[in-house]
């Protein structure tokens, strides 16, 4: 469940709206650590109705029969639940990234016993047909520049909590992490952001080109259109994130395809409105379909 289907969002916002261009205004009453909590416990309705102090004891459950019973039974190959834990954590490690198999493989590594990649990408497979992993592909657009994009797709899980579980991070904890706030965060918005594109029938990528530029999502519509988003937690990041979203503007050749309908900043901040160069910030906790 995305934070408006929880109630924790408030819906000023729409996506569609942004997609229509039409003027927003928002204000969210969520604090930096009610968004720590929301993403340790999940959106999953479970959690949701549960005393606070379950929630992080239902996740951990709920992780442990997919890594020792769900994870063999989607084709009937039996898996190592150690293993899959301890993939599970260095995928937890580096979320919202774009790290490669030989990652995981240094990480996972026991006793001096290294799986094959094989191994490491029959797990994967099992994880995402399990729906315990949603990853996010590179998206392909047409560019002026020559520069290679990157292909390797970004770790996600379906919900952020499953990383908060496996590495046992409370949301007190959290706030006092920023890098791993960070990233995880990023994770909660791509959960609302994919369940708020999917009236429109929208997919969501990530840009990232071979000298580093990225820019986190690109949700694109089934008739061409798209929308660019940075994710940012804090007010101070906002104008990096804009300049940013302008260069991944001006570097589209709108000749072959396009130009985006919005450029978006999404964050943890509480007010929702249009910058003078025309990028919106939008407070996650003002967001909908």
């Amino acid at each position: 469940m995305s934070l408006y289907e929880s109630g924790e969002s408030n819906g000023s916002i729409s996506l569609a709206d942004l997609f229509n261009l039409k003027k927003i205004d928002g204000y969210s009453e969520l604090s930096v650590e009610s968004l720590a909590f929301a993403l340790t416990r999940g959106g999953w309705p479970e959690t949701i109705t549960a005393p606070s102090k379950d929630a992080s004891k239902i996740i951990a459950d709920y992780l442990k029969i997919m890594l020792t019973s769900e994870l063999s039974k989607v084709d009937g190959v039996r898996r190592n639940p150690a293993t899959a834990n301890r993939i599970i954590k260095s995928i937890s490690r580096n979320i919202s990234t774009t790290a490669n198999i030989q990652t995981i493989k240094n990480e996972t590594s026991y006793k001096n016993k290294t799986n094959d990649d094989d191994t490491i990408r029959n797990y994967l497979k099992a994880m995402e047909r399990i729906f315990l992993l949603e990853n996010v592909r590179a998206w392909n657009p047409h560019i002026r520049s020559k520069t290679r994009l990157v292909t390797t797709p970004k770790w996600h899980f379906t919900d952020p909590s499953i990383a908060t579980a496996s590495l046992k991070v409370a949301h007190e904890a959290l706030i006092k992490d920023y890098h791993t706030f960070r990233m995880l965060f990023e994770s909660l918005c791509l959960r609302d952001l994919r369940v708020y594109s999917q009236p429109l029938d929208g997919e969501i990528y990530f840009f990232r080109n071979k000298n580093g530029f990225e820019v986190d999502f690109i949700i694109e519509l089934p008739d061409g259109r798209w929308g660019a988003v940075e994710v940012k937690l804090g007010s101070k990041e906002i104008d990096e994130a804009a300049k940013n979203l302008i260069k991944l503007r001006d570097m589209i050749d709108t000749e072959r395809m396009r130009p985006p309908e919005f450029l978006m900043i999404l964050t943890a901040t509480q007010y929702g409105y249009q910058r003078p160069d025309g990028v919106y910030v939008v407070p996650i906790g003002c967001l909908k379909n």
